[in-house]
């Protein structure tokens, strides 16, 4: 997984004037064991009979070029019936495509998956506040994937994933000022077998 992050990096450091990125990579096996990883941008959660329960996360010793450190693993499982619900939310210089992370999510996951995205692609800004030395850029916090996922709990009931994707993005969007106007993802994944 590692490979395919600083691949990433890599091609995004082709791109002229382009700046770290933020990501989360998330991979399902046949067996529902997750594993992935993210920086500050996001991360994922699992949503089973109605609780929500955080993958294990443990630092990466470091970033490859051009991926906004922190890195951090993730893993878990998720159950026959569970939703993997995946948030990212702001990050400077973040580039979102929706048919990109539909297909990553499509070629990467092999068990049997509904898969939903909602993508607000809005400029990412990044607040600079003058300090006694110099200007310090900083990040704002990242989307609150807790309450992200809690809401998807509550929403759930039998309702298809497409519909819980738009409806988090779009609650997460009312609920958190800090993600008004800035770059915003939602993928919701279904483990059916």
């Amino acid at each position: 997984m590692l490979d395919t992050v600083t691949a990433i990096g890599a091609d995004v450091a082709e791109i002229p004037l382009s700046r770290p990125i933020g990501i989360v990579v998330v991979r399902v096996d046949v067996e529902g064991v997750v594993e992935g990883l993210a920086t500050r941008f996001g991360g994922a959660r699992v949503v089973a009979d109605g609780k929500v329960v955080a993958l294990a996360e443990e630092p990466e010793e470091q970033a490859p070029e051009r991926i906004l450190p922190p890195l951090r693993s993730l893993g878990g499982v998720l159950p026959v019936g569970g939703l993997l619900v995946v948030g990212g939310g702001d990050a400077p210089g973040a580039a979102i495509d929706e048919d990109e992370i539909t297909k990553l999510v499509r070629s990467t996951t092999s068990v049997a998956t509904s898969v939903a995205s909602t993508v607000a692609s809005t400029a990412a800004r990044v607040v600079v506040k003058p300090s006694a030395k110099a200007k310090v850029a900083e990040v704002p916090e990242p989307i609150d994937l807790d309450a992200l996922a809690a809401f998807v709990a509550r929403a759930e009931s039998g309702r298809a994933v497409e519909d819980l994707a738009h409806d988090a993005a779009t609650w997460a969007r009312g609920n958190f000022r800090a993600l008004v106007g800035r770059d915003l993802s939602v993928v919701v994944v279904q483990r059916l077998a």
